[in-house]
């Protein structure tokens, strides 16, 4: 059942950040409500409603979809930003 509290919970993982620092290797695919900052290397798909940000340091090998992106690192795979 719908209710205020799941509204809130929803809005609390919008509000969220997500960081793969750089040096980090991620082996799977990552899914998230809230944004996404990677210096790492991730080799799966990527999955935000909200926020992509890829610094310079970053290797994706995998797809990737996000409400909002800034690229700076290498993807390899497709990508699909909606705004």
């Amino acid at each position: 059942m719908w209710n205020k509290n799941n509204q809130k919970d929803m809005e609390d993982l919008s509000n969220s950040s997500n960081i793969i620092s750089k040096g980090s290797n991620l082996t799977g695919n990552l899914k998230a409500h809230g944004n996404i900052r990677i210096e790492g290397k991730v080799v799966g798909d990527i999955t935000t409603r909200s926020k992509l940000a890829l610094g310079s340091s970053s290797l994706i090998k995998g797809n990737v979809v996000a409400q909002n992106a800034e690229f700076a690192g290498t993807i390899i795979g497709n990508v699909q930003v909606t705004e």
